[in-house]
């Protein structure tokens, strides 16, 4: 059987909203109930209800939280619903049997860190995500749910967060969590955004074992935002006691956290075994091991699936994606995620072949994108003219260029390569190499040769950490990320010159960001991002492909509808809540 649903149709109402309607203040123990928000820009099709997790018994009853209302005279900033997480303390139903998992990369041991986590939502999808809980987090509650926080609250002036932890979370271990951990993780990060958080923060006050306090240098206007989502691995809590012990290599052998499932067994690069966590505070899984695979290659993904080795594949594409479509034992979920994009390091420089911004052009009007996403995806993938997710807060609504290969060509002759030229490399995002050599083939069409380049998925995101010296020569490379959680993150991430991920350095982004980055006036911030991303499309610094249909298979085993369990990320989550048949 196959599902389909378009992409602005789901997931939408998991998505973080817009500044313009972050809290003031929000704390648990009330009775008020909190107002409904608008989500600025991304509800332009209305979110599908959501479906309440199957629990049994019923969820143990929790306090409504209370949203605070702006005080008169602040920044004008509408109230925001944090919710409640659903809890059955239930332990009387053991976890049982075994789901076989095939991941679409090969594996890496740092995505078992979070203190290390990218600027990519890779390690979240299978690992962080699962084997360690955020302070704050998305879950089918909402975009932000109180996970190890019962409590938040930001002052009116942006510069003071307060937290208290639950009570009763342990670690797998059996340890219990406390605000040193949550301190120690804070000033011990080092991945994606460290340095925002560090360069705003002041000191933290640990007042005792379950709240602490964040004082900020300045305004933290986005400190929720970006705490609070996958934008970061920061809110992520690792043992502070045990990660000092064996130091950061020890902990990627053996992982300790708070999630539903702890790390049993791993081969580097090839496995992680994960088993169901009995102590965990939210609600006992109901699958007893996990076994995650690197499978790169996607005919051993969808073999896999036909003979049953394989329950659950991620991202079935290219040329079998239309015989798991037609095998009646496999259901598929489109599962649209975001966009692809092309961009091209060092074209600042004025001895770049892309450094004329026709040659740039002329690769957007040589991209024949119904084709690709035809070809790659059995037209599940959506054309788009963004490199944003339509869903994303801040998103600026743009058509994709139409295929024009003449008005293509005439570009490079007027630029001065009328019979192209000739790049060291095309690189694509790992393992989406079937589409590279589909974009190579189109762009060939305009004189543009190259030779494609393989990598595995955390030699690429390190190439990204390496900003312009992670791609030498001249290249072109595509990638893709789902993690940033409005159009802001997206620019601060992979456009400013410092981004964490950027392999782009243009002065008139910088400016307009830093006046972005230092304002408070909600109305301004939103017309600096509209007003970037203009000019990033406009002058083709990236160029958009499709929304790619990140297409995840399942057979036989899995209960229910695969699609169901995809509504808050692009992969199985929360894995406590899935299940198997019989």
């Amino acid at each position: 059987m196959i599902l389909f649903r378009r992409f602005l149709g789901r997931k939408a109402y998991f998505l973080i909203p817009a500044l313009s309607v972050l809290l003031l203040a929000v704390a648990c123990g009330g009775s008020a109930q909190p107002a409904e928000v608008p989500v600025a820009q991304a509800t332009a099709v209305p979110a599908k209800p959501v479906a309440k997790a199957t629990v049994a018994p019923a969820p143990v009853a929790t306090k409504a939280p209370v949203v605070e209302p702006v005080a008169s005279g602040g920044p004008g900033l509408a109230t925001f619903d944090i919710k409640a997480p659903i809890i059955n303390l239930d332990r009387s139903r053991a976890p049982e049997g075994t789901l076989n998992l095939a991941y679409h990369t090969a594996l890496s041991p740092k995505w078992l860190d979070p203190q290390e986590a990218p600027a990519s939502r890779t390690p979240y999808s299978a690992f962080i995500g699962n084997v360690f809980d955020p302070m704050i987090g998305a879950t089918k509650q909402g975009s932000f749910t109180l996970l190890l926080a019962e409590h938040f609250e930001m002052t009116a002036d942006f510069k003071k967060a307060t937290l208290r932890l639950r009570d009763g979370v342990k670690f797998h271990d059996g340890s219990s969590v406390t605000t040193a951990d949550v301190k120690f993780t804070y000033e011990n990060y080092s991945g994606a955004l460290a340095d925002i958080f560090h360069d705003n923060t002041a000191s933290i006050e640990v007042v005792d074992d379950k709240t602490i306090v964040f004082n900020f240098n300045e305004p933290f206007i986005d400190f929720l935002l970006l705490y609070g989502s996958q934008a970061a691995g920061i809110g992520y809590i690792v043992p502070a006691e045990y990660y000092q012990k064996v130091g950061p290599a020890g902990f990627k052998e053996a992982p300790i956290g708070t999630g539903p499932y702890k790390v049993v067994g791993q081969t580097t690069g090839q496995e992680v075994i994960m088993d169901a966590f009995d102590d965990y505070w939210r609600q006992r899984p109901n699958i007893k091991t996990y076994v995650t695979r690197g499978v790169p290659e996607l005919a051993s993904r969808v073999a896999g699936l036909m003979t049953g080795e394989i329950d659950v594949a991620y991202f079935v594409t290219g040329a079998l994606l239309q015989d798991a479509i037609d095998n009646p034992k496999i259901q598929i979920d489109p599962n649209n995620s975001a966009p692809f994009w092309l961009f091209f390091p060092g074209w600042e420089d004025a001895d770049s072949p892309f450094h004329d911004k026709r040659v740039r052009q002329a690769i957007s009007l040589a991209l024949d994108r119904d084709f690709l996403s035809q070809s790659e995806t059995a037209g599940l993938a959506i054309v788009t003219g963004n490199f944003i997710p339509p869903a994303k807060p801040g998103y600026l609504q743009r058509d994709p260029d139409a295929y024009d290969l003449a008005k293509a060509k005439q570009l490079m002759a007027d630029a001065g390569f009328p019979d192209g030229f000739e790049i060291d490399a095309f690189t694509p995002f790992p393992p989406v190499f079937s589409l590279g050599e589909r974009i190579m083939d189109q762009l060939r069409d305009i004189g543009i040769k190259s030779t494609l380049n393989t990598t595995q998925r955390p030699v690429f995101l390190s190439q990204l950490r390496e900003h312009r010296a992670g791609f030498p020569g001249n290249q072109i490379v595509f990638s893709i990320s789902t993690g940033p959680p409005d159009a802001a993150a997206y620019i601060r991430a992979f456009a400013i010159c410092e981004g964490n991920s950027s392999v782009t350095c243009d002065p008139n982004i910088d400016e307009k960001f830093a006046q972005h980055e230092a304002s408070l006036d909600l109305e301004l911030r939103a017309k600096l991002v509209t007003e970037i991303q203009e000019y990033i499309l406009n002058e083709y610094i990236f160029v958009p492909v499709y929304i790619n249909a990140f297409a995840m298979g399942a057979g036989p085993k899995l209960a229910g509808n695969v699609a169901d369990y995809t509504e808050v990320h692009v992969s199985l989550y929360p894995y406590d809540d899935v299940k198997l048949n019989p």
